[in-house]
């Protein structure tokens, strides 16, 4: 993006457990040597970034010329027997967190159920 400073997407380049104990080693301030950050390539262009388990952040913006959109698509497995990776502090800070999370955990229970009861996958 031009006349961007900020907004960059950074990844720590290991295994979860990995990046997350680089983390806490270093109280949030990870060695750039651990990092990569993305670039983009400009006006009109977007990063699509796979995987609940990539440890990636993205730095503040200070100062920008043009509009910026963020979208975060979530998908999960319709199986509800999958490990669930869905973690409260993802949502604790929303108005509606408490509410969505509920929920999510309600469709997993009553699917677990119903599959269990019925015999039959859902």
């Amino acid at each position: 993006m031009t006349n961007t400073i900020g907004g960059e997407l950074q990844l720590i380049e290991c295994q979860h457990e990995e990046a997350l104990r680089l983390i806490e080693q270093y109280e949030g301030q990870v060695p750039k040597e651990f990092i990569r950050s993305i670039d983009y390539l400009g006006s009109n262009s977007c990063v699509f970034m796979q995987g609940c388990r990539t440890v990636h952040e993205v730095t503040g913006i200070e100062s920008c010329a043009e509009p910026r959109i963020t979208v975060v698509n979530s998908y999960m497995s319709s199986n509800p027997f999958v490990v669930d990776h869905t973690r409260y502090d993802t949502f604790r800070k929303e108005k509606t967190g408490a509410l969505e999370f509920a929920m999510h955990k309600m469709w997993r229970s009553y699917s677990q159920i119903h599959d269990l009861e019925s015999g039959k996958p859902s």
